[in-house]
């Protein structure tokens, strides 16, 4: 049926659709142009159906709630036809409308574009997708010449307007021009989460702290600081005076696209609270972690000295092991006790007692060294001694792949040999048994040098991640060696894993320790402050 002749039809009801994308639109226009055609056609509209916010580019059919209402609706057939002011307040892309054209003319239900006064569900759908293809075309140029336009002003380091990040607000200066003015309270906020990021906390960890000890402002969101808030924050560079473009997966809520895909641009305009350094070393973590380059929380343990605590007796790494029941005495400290396990031979070391003689034992040596010597110094030092055993670990990483290689190659070899001598005989005979197990021998060596070479691996990316940590390096020291310190920070498992190389463990009564580090921490002396 014709546009023409279904409009003859007496007593026609129908329905409105509208969508708009922004806060900024309304869908006054597309209704007034929607009702003065019913009134010109003598049709009654007896529901609207409006998706407010709502982006056609983002969102699937089912996905917009007011749009499904008026498919579930039109199955039942409570009105005759749909009103729409154009095509594009339907769908933005052609597979969407084909699907709208196939589903209600299936229904037959007729949808009219007012502004055109064309009928959308038409026999032919080709002129209308043309129109459409070609509305989509100028839509999809509109969109690379406003991307374009914003990462060529973005890369010059412009700010093009929006909404501000956390921690800032617009005013005006003197002048009567708009700036950017950070937000004291919510500024020292925001530095803490970086401080914290930096420490080895993960986003949760900072939720819970900030949460805690730094609640959230009211009037921003839900008053309270959830782990995606940590997150952009974290991976924002505006902080640090940068504004960026192409940055988040549009639709996407605060999913980052990977960095190399950002244009970025240092805006003088924009008021910096952290250095581009700091931002840097944190977006290096999220990326690393993001990867699975990071073992998680390596630094935040109730084991100081885990993977570095060896049992002197059996020569293996001990382990952390948790007896404390849960429920405390009237003192607050729980019934049982931590303690350091050998898997070995059972011996136990309780940790408070280990943690408090190594504390002291450490810091002693790390006071002097740190005090008494040259900084830049004590810095390289400690770096010649990860390098060193880098290259230690990358020579046997070697040797490990060239056994892999050559005994991969015999298995392959005794292999041929087996299937030749099963082609010749199917009946196994002794040299074939023999061959049998020699091939296992080849099969367990390979798979205790690919244990060897992951474990090999693994200590290479740890130190690494330890050469990484030199960026901290003076900030880090320079806290630890205050005198007042919180030993429950990542910080001093930080320094710890910086300096050992190894400490032995051995003894019930008295515990012995052997102490293999990368600077002397043996040293003592008086240090002079130059006072008199």
């Amino acid at each position: 049926m014709s546009l023409s002749e279904f409009l003859k039809t007496k007593g026609l009801k129908a329905v409105f659709y509208g969508r708009h994308s922004t806060d900024g639109q309304n869908v006054e226009t597309q209704r007034y142009i929607c009702e003065e055609y019913a009134n010109k056609h003598s049709i009654t509209i007896i529901k609207e159906y409006v998706d407010e916010n709502v982006s056609a580019f983002k969102k699937t059919l089912d996905k917009r709630e007011q749009l499904e209402n008026l498919r579930q609706e039109a199955r039942i057939g409570n009105f005759d036809c749909v009103l729409v002011y154009k095509a594009d307040r339907l769908a933005r892309k052609i597979d969407q409308h084909m699907q709208l054209w196939g589903e209600f003319r299936e229904l037959g239900i007729p949808i009219i574009l007012t502004e055109s006064e064309k009928l959308y569900t038409t026999d032919s759908p080709t002129e209308i997708m043309v129109d459409i293809g070609l509305s989509s075309l100028e839509a999809e140029n509109t969109r690379i010449r406003t991307r374009d336009y914003y990462n060529s002003h973005t890369a010059k380091g412009k700010w093009l307007g929006g909404n501000l990040p956390y921690g800032y607000e617009y005013d005006v200066d003197d002048e009567g021009n708009s700036i950017m003015k950070p937000i004291p309270f919510q500024i020292d906020k925001v530095k803490e989460i970086f401080r914290l990021y930096s420490r080895g906390y993960g986003f949760k960890r900072i939720t819970s702290i900030m949460n805690e000890k730094h609640p959230k402002a009211l009037g921003h969101g839900t008053g309270k600081w959830v782990a995606e808030t940590i997150k952009s924050i974290l991976t924002n560079p505006f902080y640090a005076g940068i504004t960026t473009s192409q940055r988040i997966v549009p639709g996407s809520g605060n999913s980052i696209r990977d960095q190399k895909d950002w244009t970025m641009g240092k805006c003088d305009k924009i008021p910096a609270i952290i250095s581009e350094q700091v931002w840097k070393s944190c977006m290096e973590i999220y990326e690393r972690k993001k990867k699975g380059n990071v073992t998680q929380n390596q630094y935040i343990t109730p084991y100081l000295f885990i993977n570095i605590l060896e049992c002197k007796l059996c020569n293996v790494k001990v382990r952390g092991k948790n007896y404390t029941s849960g429920k405390k005495r009237k003192d607050g400290t729980p019934y049982g006790d931590r303690v350091y396990i050998c898997p070995s031979c059972k011996q136990k070391w309780e940790v408070n007692r280990v943690h408090t003689e190594l504390i002291e034992d450490v810091l002693s040596g790390w006071h002097y060294q740190y005090l008494a010597r040259n900084k830049d110094e004590l810095q390289r030092d400690i770096m010649v001694n990860i390098q060193n055993e880098i290259g230690e670990i990358e020579a046997c990483i070697k040797s490990y792949k060239n056994e892999l290689y050559k005994h991969t190659d015999k298995l392959k070899e005794v292999e041929n040999k087996q299937k030749i001598m099963m082609e010749k005989n199917p009946e196994p005979d002794e040299l074939q048994h023999a061959l049998v197990q020699y091939r296992i021998t080849v099969q367990k060596k390979i798979e205790l040098f690919e244990r060897d070479l992951e474990q090999k691996l693994k200590a290479k990316q740890q130190l690494y991640l330890s050469y990484g940590d030199v960026e901290n390096f003076k900030e880090i020291t320079k806290e630890i060696t205050g005198f007042d310190y919180d030993f429950s920070e990542p910080e001093f498992r930080k320094l710890v894993l910086f300096l050992m190389d190894k400490i032995t463990i051995s003894g019930k009564e008295e515990y012995e320790y052997e102490i293999t580090a990368k600077v002397d921490l043996s040293e003592r002396g008086t240090i002079y402050f130059g006072f008199n």
